[in-house]
């Protein structure tokens, strides 16, 4: 599809406030409602193939001949969403903390961070199509981020921190072998 034909076309204030639960249970662009949703779009794209790019072919491609894969695609995006809300809670409180506590030695990456998200919101609004919501260009701010998962981990004790971290790499691990497997077949 052409990108100057996709939807919705312009964008208004209300993309920018609004998730719907399909962000979380059916993380797809084509699923109503996604593609007027700034932020829904942001986090399923963040944490799923939300534009179909690796999953849907890899999934059409091995089920052909079972008929329609989108309840299959929308199921591992939907797990992959799902999965995603640990890492994200914890780098809201963490960003939440680091604000508050207004440490200098963080001020650049999180200024940096937050122009850069910033910048994407505008892109967003400037071409109002869906395929310009996409967490790509947010990879930049990985330091940041990351700035904000380990402060978001502090207020745990040292066994809970333990734990919360075996499970982000199982997440990490989880992710990376699902697009290997996007990628390789």
């Amino acid at each position: 599809m052409v990108m100057a034909r996709q939807p919705p076309g312009e964008r208004s204030l209300l993309d920018y406030g609004y998730f719907p639960i399909a962000a979380l249970v059916a993380p797809n662009y084509q699923v109503s409602g996604m593609v007027h949703s700034v932020p829904g779009l942001f986090y399923a794209s963040v944490w799923a193939d939300a534009h179909d790019v690796f999953l849907g072919p890899v999934f059409s491609r091995a089920l052909l001949a079972e008929g329609p894969v989108s309840s299959r695609v929308l199921g591992a995006q939907a797990a992959s969403t799902l999965l995603g809300l640990l890492p994200t809670g914890l780098a809201i409180l963490g960003a939440v903390r680091l604000a508050r506590r207004r440490d200098p030695r963080v001020f650049a990456p999180l200024l940096f961070g937050a122009l850069l998200l910033a910048s994407a919101l505008r892109y967003t609004w400037i071409l109002p199509q869906y395929s310009a919501v996409k967490a790509s260009y947010l990879l930049p701010a990985a330091l940041p981020a990351c700035l904000a998962l380990a402060a978001g981990l502090e207020p745990f004790g040292p066994r809970a921190r333990a734990g919360l971290r075996t499970i982000l790499l199982a997440l990490s691990v989880f992710g990376t072998a699902l697009t290997w497997y996007a990628c390789w077949h």
